[in-house]
């Protein structure tokens, strides 16, 4: 049985610092058995990152092959603009994204209902022994509300 890990860094920014609080990097899908890198899904910059509407990434859970490629695929929820103070209403909305258990390529991206924030890791249920997988996630932030939320698996 070969482990991966999924590696994020959070990092708290220094009192006083005039960068935003947060940075929040996903990078990598680590072999937890040799520490090798198996694939990195951006290799770009915060700044460049935020442009494409990448985000903080939240826990991930795995899926169903989505692409037939044989591997087991990652859903996650992916929001919250770290460079947006607390107080502002205007946020970007989150998304849900799969990206490619093989490679890190993003499959799929669908922003959540009502263009809310989304901080809350998704999670896959089976509704009472069904073979169709829902999500459940939550959306909304620190200064706007939100709400608990079902959709199927893409």
């Amino acid at each position: 049985c070969v482990c991966v890990f999924v590696f994020f860094l959070m990092i708290r920014r220094p009192p006083g610092s005039t960068l935003f609080p947060y940075t929040t990097l996903f990078r990598s899908a680590i072999d937890g058995a040799s520490g090798d890198i198996l694939w990195e899904f951006w290799d770009g910059g915060m700044t460049d990152a935020r442009s494409q509407g990448i985000y903080n990434f939240y826990a991930t859970q795995w899926i169903e092959d989505q692409n037939a490629d044989g591997y087991k695929d990652l859903l996650v929820a992916n929001g919250g603009d770290s460079k947006v103070m607390p107080g502002v209403k205007k946020r970007p909305h989150g998304n849900l994204m799969v990206l490619s258990g093989k490679d890190g390529k993003e499959l799929a991206r669908a922003p959540v209902p009502e263009n809310r924030e989304v901080y809350y890791a998704p999670h896959v249920h089976f509704n009472d022994g069904k073979k169709k997988a829902k999500i459940i996630f939550a959306t909304g932030g620190e200064d706007i509300d939100g709400k608990l939320d079902r959709k199927s698996v893409v």
